[in-house]
């Protein structure tokens, strides 16, 4: 809690490290400020920054959250240029305190001097050298001021990350102008042309939030069908991020946004190491050399609700040579249960989807995968729809609207591995299993054992 009087007294603060209270100048602490935290509320003594007579007094209240805010304890060493870590995220703001002896608070911003040796403190000085020197991705920088680092002195820090809403590409240019240093920078100096996709992915892998994951929306003028022609490869996505295409004016259950490779570049989007948790929703694709999709050592994403390798019309193929292509990663989720989380993976040169190396716990559920995007006709992926060189997978599953639809490919199926479990899916049909959509061949095993494909009951055949 702080508390700040109407009139002429110290403004003041206290946590739940400790009994007293504390203001801002060189001053020791105070046993009468803000006396107690408790369930609903705080209580006050008899100074005046907490209770003064006739005065109003305004306060400010924070619950820790171990995402936005943390307060946390550290002894000082006098070494310079010392890390304090472990606070699970990029700081906005920290201020520290000595709480043994009268020394200044010392407060850094993200916006004053990022990465300079200055920070902003009380009481006259505007700016000094040696406090707070950076802000990091788990933690803050710290001299050899007395005020924030001398020998033995104990201090309290408070860290507080901003609360950031979606990060906005209103652009369909390729260009990377802008400041992608944060998201707040690029918000602030995105180069007079908008914000690019390019230059959003790049600014959210910069910006570093623990565990708050980090959304790019789009908002292009005109709204509907837009298309983003790369000229080379988009940023490796290396942070948790939520790449949300059907936030796009005019999307219906079709994706509207279409990421264009122009038969140059190798992937459309890279998920590697570091971007475990990732979402990538409601995009178009198409016409890269290699993947669509690359997935690696990156676990537990969402690919829900994609054109991949096909054109935004879902009509034609639109091919990459592999769609989707997961290699030592695990715990991915690609589809889903709904209509809206269906991909369609097809009119790929080779394969629509390829999980291999130490891939485990993957599921492909409710896609169509070698049909148009109505499943009632071809426009196959031109090898296999699906080719599975690691163990324990699963492919569809006896849950409604968890089945794919495989047909059109030149194999549906390829497995060439153990365990893999492949339930209610319609393979060779079309959405409604009504009539054929032919795949030169089913379900093909190679060196495969103790895989189950179906089961007993009717949601699993």
């Amino acid at each position: 809690v702080m508390t700040m009087s109407s009139t002429a007294q110290s403004p003041l603060f206290r946590s739940s490290l400790n009994a007293n209270s504390f203001d801002f100048s060189n001053a020791a602490s105070v046993a009468t400020g803000i006396t107690a935290l408790n369930a609903d509320g705080f209580s006050v003594g008899t100074s005046g920054g907490a209770n003064n007579s006739g005065a109003t007094i305004y306060y400010v209240a924070f619950n820790q959250s171990s995402d936005y805010f943390s307060l946390n304890t550290y002894t000082g060493s006098g070494v310079d240029n010392r890390n304090i870590t472990g606070i699970g995220f990029e700081p906005e703001f920290v201020f520290t305190k000595q709480v043994n002896t009268a020394n200044q608070v010392a407060f850094k911003t993200e916006s004053t001097d990022y990465s300079v040796d200055k920070s902003i403190f009380g009481y006259g000085n505007v700016q000094a050298t040696n406090r707070i020197q950076n802000l990091q991705a788990d933690g803050f920088q710290i001299g050899i001021n007395s005020d924030v680092n001398t020998s033995g002195g104990s201090y309290n820090y408070f860290a507080f990350k901003q609360h950031d809403a979606p990060l906005i590409v209103n652009t369909t240019s390729d260009a990377s102008n802008g400041d992608t240093s944060s998201i707040n920078a690029l918000r602030a100096s995105n180069g007079g042309d908008g914000i690019s996709l390019r230059e959003a992915i790049t600014a959210a892998n910069n910006t570093h939030n623990g565990t708050i994951v980090d959304q790019i929306q789009f908002n292009i003028a005109g709204g509907g069908a837009q298309t983003i022609a790369v000229a080379s490869l988009l940023p490796t996505i290396g942070d948790a991020i939520y790449i949300n295409a059907a936030s796009q004016p005019g999307y219906a259950s079709s994706p509207l946004i279409v990421i264009n490779g122009g038969g140059t570049v190798q992937d459309g989007l890279r998920l590697y190491t570091g971007s475990s948790g990732s979402t990538v929703s409601g995009l178009v694709i198409r016409n890269f050399t290699q993947d669509g999709i690359d997935i690696y050592q990156s676990n537990n994403n969402s690919i829900v609700g994609n054109y991949i390798g096909i054109n935004q019309a879902g009509t034609a193929s639109a091919g990459n040579v592999t769609g989707v292509n997961l290699w030592d990663s695990s715990n991915n989720t690609i589809g889903g249960t709904t209509t809206a989380d269906r991909n369609v993976i097809s009119g790929n040169s080779d394969t629509g989807i390829f999980i291999g190396g130490t891939s485990t716990g993957n599921q492909v559920r409710g896609n169509y995968i070698g049909t148009n995007a109505a499943g009632t006709a071809a426009v196959g992926n031109d090898n296999y729809g699906i080719f599975v060189e690691s163990a324990g997978n699963f492919f569809g599953a006896a849950t409604t609207g968890a089945g794919n639809v495989i047909s059109g490919n030149g194999r549906a199926i390829e497995i060439n591995t153990s365990n893999t479990t492949i339930y209610g899916n319609y393979i060779g049909t079309n959405a409604a299993g009504t009539a054929a959509i032919a795949n030169s061949w089913g379900i093909v095993l190679t060196n495969s054992s103790n895989n189950t494909i179906g089961g007993t009951s009717a949601a699993s055949r």
